[in-house]
């Protein structure tokens, strides 16, 4: 792995298999870790310091093969979220077992492979910032990203109502068939807006994006204040 363009900088690398768990310690065959967007942003976009050559990956699911002495909260053939601090793009890897999450069995892999970065960081979003109520809407920006999907999917379950801007009139209909309620083109006229999220008690705006984007997200929030 090199610092730069992150298609250039990612190899294929065979390694010594890790050794046997040591005590408090579980070894987790990996089954899935996605590409992540943090993940090639590593590569020289990031201010996170790492030393070269590296093992990438900060998701990941997989299935506990061995457990060291002491362990009890997992045993082997357990489904496992793997923790944030460990690099998950390897066949196997060894884990402090209190940080490993365990699934039902018949968990997907490939969803519980997904679920420590942008499950957890939308239910935070809805949690930290304004005691959201049911009825209470919530806009974002970049409606089509994995974020936003979550977004849209715990808020309903909380009865909150979502306004999400995409970028791309043909995305609409995908991003309300992921669960968000209002979908709007980014650069739509604030008049076509305006009509559109009447009656809307829009508590929490959040931008992923930033510029122009940002102004017309907060749109909504700011004719709220002046009503």
């Amino acid at each position: 792995m090199k610092y730069g363009d992150a298609v250039e900088g990612v190899e294929l690398r065979e390694v010594p298999e890790p050794g046997a768990p040591k005590r408090g310690e579980v070894l987790v065959g990996v089954e899935f870790s996605p590409i992540n967007f943090n993940d090639l942003m590593v590569l020289g976009h990031l201010c996170l310091e790492t030393r070269l050559p590296a093992t990438m990956g900060n998701e990941g699911a997989g299935k506990v093969l061995a457990v060291g002495e002491g362990v009890t909260a997992v045993k082997v053939g357990d489904r496992v979220i793997l923790p944030f601090t460990v690099r998950k793009w390897q066949q196997r890897v060894l884990v402090r077992a209190e940080e490993l999450i365990v699934v039902p069995p018949d968990a997907d892999p490939q969803q519980a492979a997904m679920m420590a970065i942008n499950p957890v960081t939308a239910a935070l979003l809805l949690d930290q910032y304004v005691d959201l109520q049911p009825g209470d809407a919530v806009a974002y920006n970049a409606a089509t990203s994995g974020l936003a999907q979550w977004l849209a999917a715990l808020a309903g379950k909380r009865g909150l109502r979502t306004i999400g801007l995409v970028r791309r009139r043909e995305d609409v209909e995908r991003v309300k068939e992921g669960g968000c309620e209002i979908v709007v083109v980014d650069d739509e006229e604030i008049g076509a807006v305006q009509a559109r999220l009447q009656g809307l008690n829009v508590r929490l705006a959040l931008d992923v994006i930033g510029g122009a984007s940002a102004g017309r997200l907060l749109y909504p929030s700011v004719q709220k204040a002046r009503s």
